[in-house]
C-alpha cells in the first residue's frame, strides 16, 4: 500500500472517530463549543485521550438500560 494510500486510511478513521466523540458529546449533553472543541483537539493529540473517548461512545446507552 502507497504511504499516500495510508493517508487516505488516517485522515477516514480521524474523521470517524471525530465523529463518534461528536456523538457522545451530544449524548451527555455537551453543547458548550469551547469544551467540545478542547476535547476534539485532546482526542486529535492524545492517544490516552482518544482511547477513553471512544470508549465512551461504544458504551453510550448501556448505562441506560442498567447494563454497566
Amino acid at each position: 500500500m502507497k504511504k499516500q494510500d495510508n493517508t487516505a486510511i488516517e485522515r477516514v478513521q480521524a474523521m470517524a472517530n471525530r465523529s463518534r466523540v461528536n456523538a457522545w458529546l451530544t449524548h451527555i449533553g455537551e453543547h458548550d463549543n469551547a469544551i467540545r472543541d478542547s476535547v476534539l483537539e485532546d482526542c486529535a493529540t492524545n492517544p490516552e485521550s482518544r482511547i477513553y473517548y471512544l470508549e465512551r461512545h461504544r458504551t453510550m446507552g448501556q448505562h441506560d438500560k442498567g447494563r454497566i
